[in-house]
């Protein structure tokens, strides 16, 4: 299952989870909701059990802190 296809099915289900961890938050869009899905732990791990899987989030994930390479030094300034 894509992201479209998991957003489309839940839709009401991720409005309220949103409604409920940001009250007052105004009607959002399809993208807006992929971004909550995509940086919100309880929302994403939803995605995960429902076999939604992106790669690229993974991708992401195991660069490291902050993307930095910590086998070569690293100069600031």
């Amino acid at each position: 299952m894509n992201i479209t296809k998991f957003i489309s099915a839940h839709r009401a289900e991720i409005d309220a989870h949103i409604k409920r961890v940001n009250p007052g938050q105004r009607n959002i869009t399809d993208s807006e909701r992929r971004l909550w899905v995509l940086n919100d732990e309880g929302l994403y791990n939803w995605a995960r059990r429902e076999r939604y899987n992106d790669a690229r989030r993974r991708r992401i994930s195991t660069r490291g802190v902050l993307g930095l390479n910590f086998g070569k030094s690293v100069r600031f300034g």
